[in-house]
């Protein structure tokens, strides 16, 4: 428990409480300054219904200190001067809220009668400071003015003397008052950071009042550099590109500003073009089919711009998605996708179906017309994905021969090496030599050929730079046709020389009976069908 609760216990207990209204007391001011004098009057003091001739104790509690004064008390008054302060005072130099006790002594000292005043005692050592300034915003390199002035807290009486320190960006600047203000001026720095700044001032008068205020003042920022940068250098399509723009001031700092941000693909193609504040880092989403290659990021902001680069990876690669008898392909890549798709059934025989596909491009595969019907495992080499299904036909057999005849001419492809891959191209060649056998010998049969006369041919001379020209020229179509043939790689092609005999004779004149009739249902086999 605190001394002066104690001690202000014991009084209540142990001596009698006279009120301080009979007993008329009081100080002059009950808010002074450290330093300032104060007094304490008694008038008409009474003790047993008399005034009162003796000693008077008069007490100042407080939570950091107790202190005491003896006056002499003459027929029922005193008066006593005092003060608070470091140097020349009866009481330290302690501000605070002190309360005050008076005790009225006999010659001998004993404690007669106490009581307490009803205020409260303050003593302040609070200086107030006040500052202006002749401009609140400046560039930097820009002058600036501080005035200002000390005012007394109890009274605002101001200061005609004493130094000021000022501090500002750490540093430390002196000043003097005079004719009850100050004045300093100084340059800013070329390379004073933007922003707020803040000026400190401190003053301390001889009693240990003190003072201190603060102002502020606004640097605008000068950029003088704009960088931008990215999280990482390479992406893949789909990613997240981080790109985080910064603009730096004239004292390296970096500050705000607008940014106009521009995205070149790598293509160079405008992807985006937009406008934000800089220290916010911007997210660009690349698409799946984001082109490959070096792409540009520009920005430009308060008069300076920048370029820089990030990378986005080749990725080609083809999504798979079962649909019923149909097997759905999708470019998922962002390069074309031209290799075959490779179906490797049970027994590994392989057939390829072509693509073709730009970027987010899709296409379709009918399961059945590449596999027979019942329950069939497959796998699609291109990216080693497994399929289990029952292949189910329900196509007529018109239907049916159509995707047969559509598999001969190239639309499906069964790869080199595969044990049946060259029957759809022998069954043609093999009907289409049929079909002209067949109707040469019905032509002739009819007697079509005779009394025909040919014209005898020329001899045909072929050098060998014509050869090897026919030559080039069918394997360049037959690649272009993007069929697989095997053991084709290469073939000889030889002139052929050949001399048609004059006249054909026939044994006997034909017959009017035997001559060809018309056939309603067949005008002429196949090579009717043009004439």
């Amino acid at each position: 428990m605190k001394k002066s609760l104690i001690i202000a216990l014991a009084f209540i207990f142990i001596v009698p409480l006279v009120s301080s209204i009979e007993n008329d007391i009081s100080l002059g001011s009950y808010n002074v300054q450290l330093g300032d004098s104060f007094n304490i009057n008694g008038n008409n003091i009474e003790y047993e219904g008399i005034d009162f001739t003796g000693n008077a104790m008069v007490k100042f509690y407080s939570d950091f200190g107790d202190y005491s004064l003896l006056t002499q008390v003459v027929d029922g008054g005193f008066s006593q001067s005092a003060s608070f302060c470091n140097f020349g005072c009866m009481f330290p130099g302690l501000a605070g809220n002190y309360s005050i006790w008076v005790s009225l002594l006999d010659s001998s000292l004993v404690t007669l009668e106490e009581f307490m005043l009803p205020d409260l005692f303050i003593v302040n050592n609070k200086l107030n400071v006040i500052l202006k300034l002749d401009e609140v915003q400046l560039n930097p390199g820009d002058e600036i003015k501080l005035e200002g002035s000390i005012q007394r807290d109890v009274d605002s009486r101001i200061f005609e003397n004493g130094d000021v320190v000022i501090m500002f960006d750490e540093i430390e600047y002196k000043t003097a008052i005079s004719n009850e203000k100050f004045v300093y001026e100084f340059v800013t720095n070329s390379d004073i950071g933007s922003g707020y700044h803040d000026m400190d001032v401190y003053f301390t008068d001889s009693n240990e009042n003190r003072g201190e205020g603060s102002i502020q003042f606004f640097v605008i920022g000068i950029p003088q550099l704009l960088n931008v940068n990215f999280d990482k250098e390479f992406y893949l399509p789909g990613e997240t590109v981080q790109i985080m723009p910064s603009l730096v001031d004239q004292a390296g700092e970096i500050i705000s500003g607008d940014v106009e941000l521009r995205v070149y693909d790598g293509e160079g193609r405008r992807q985006i073009k937009d406008v934000f504040e800089t220290n916010d880092d911007f997210d660009y989403i690349l698409e799946s089919s984001a082109s490959p290659g070096e792409w540009k990021v520009s920005v430009k902001s308060e008069g300076l711009k920048v370029e820089r680069y990030f990378n986005v990876e080749t990725i080609e690669k083809i999504g798979l998605i079962l649909d019923g008898q149909e097997l759905k392909i999708t470019n998922i890549g962002n390069v074309p996708y031209s290799d075959p798709l490779s179906f490797e059934d049970e027994n590994g025989d392989v057939v390829e179906k072509r693509t073709d596909l730009n970027p987010g491009d899709n296409m379709s595969v009918i399961l059945y017309t590449i596999f027979d019907e019942g329950q069939q495992t497959f796998s699609v080499l291109n990216n080693n994905q497994n399929f289990t299904l029952e292949i189910i036909d329900n196509r007529n057999v018109g239907d049916k021969m159509g995707d047969f005849f559509s598999s001969i001419t190239g639309q499906a492809i069964r790869s080199s090496g595969s044990g049946t891959s060259d029957v759809p191209f022998l069954f043609l060649v093999g009907l289409i030599f049929g079909m002209l056998g067949y109707t040469s010998f019905v032509l002739r049969k009819k007697g079509k050929f005779k009394d025909v006369k040919l014209k005898k041919s020329k001899k045909l001379k072929i050098s060998s730079d014509e050869v090897d020209d026919i030559k080039s020229r069918i394997l360049k179509d037959i690649k272009e046709s993007k069929m697989s043939r095997k053991n084709e790689d290469s073939f000889e092609v030889k002139p052929i020389v050949e001399e048609v005999p004059k006249r054909v004779k026939f044994d006997e004149p034909m017959r009017k009976d035997d001559a060809p009739k018309k056939d309603d249902n067949n005008s002429g086999g196949l090579f009717g069908m043009f004439s």
